[in-house]
């Protein structure tokens, strides 16, 4: 009997059987606790990029603002001056205007003039030497206005601060250096050093103490 005979009278008697049904097996559920590390972490990584964010909304507010550059390193904001007349304008919005005739008196034309007495007039006019008597009674009355005083009868100011130099340094009365200064101008100008050029300089320095009583002294 040949191979192919064999095989055609081999039969079985299985059936086959029909697909399963559900058996009411349920599948396997996920773990609950890993459910809830992973919403924990999804909500961690929220939190931080909130914190990003928030941080570098405040580091953009704490930087200072930029200043503006100009196109040059050198380069500042000018302001045009227009002048007209007694007129002066500032750019668009300042304006200065001067008058001159509603300008203040200076102090000195506001005083009035004083009266020059009789005694002081013709003592004025006289050509008399000065005598170390007069120098005395004149460095007793004069004041504040010394240096005044010094210019009108020739001295320079680098002499004037010479004088106070000595002064200090002799550790002199205020009256010491005046009667100083009035016998250095006596000792240069010899007998050109008159009373009346004295009593003249006084007069117009505001000395009018210190002339009057000279005036005073001469004529007793």
């Amino acid at each position: 009997m040949s191979m192919q005979d064999t095989s055609d009278q081999l039969t079985t008697d299985s059936v086959p059987e029909p697909p399963r049904e559900n058996s009411g097996v349920e599948p396997p559920k996920e773990n609950a606790s890993y459910n809830h590390v992973k919403s924990g972490m999804k909500e961690d990584k929220n939190e931080k990029k909130k914190k990003e964010t928030k941080e570098k909304s405040s580091k953009k507010s704490k930087t200072p603002p930029k200043k503006p550059e100009f196109p040059y390193p050198f380069a500042v904001p000018t302001t045009t001056v227009n002048i007209t007349g007694n007129r002066v304008q500032l750019g668009n919005v300042i304006n200065i205007t001067v008058n001159p005739q509603t300008s203040k008196p200076s102090p000195e034309r506001m005083e009035k003039p004083v009266e020059k007495p009789k005694a002081v007039a013709e003592l004025i006019k006289s050509s008399d030497t000065a005598t170390e008597d007069d120098l005395d009674i004149v460095a007793c009355h004069v004041g504040y206005g010394w240096k005044s005083l010094g210019k009108k009868l020739g001295f320079s100011e680098g002499q004037l601060e010479q004088f106070e130099e000595n002064r200090e340094r002799d550790k002199a009365d205020f009256k010491e250096m005046v009667y100083q200064m009035l016998l250095d101008w006596k000792q240069s100008k010899d007998n050109k050093a008159t009373v009346g050029i004295l009593c003249h300089s006084l007069w117009k320095t505001r000395q009018y103490d210190a002339a009057v009583y000279l005036a005073k002294e001469r004529s007793s």
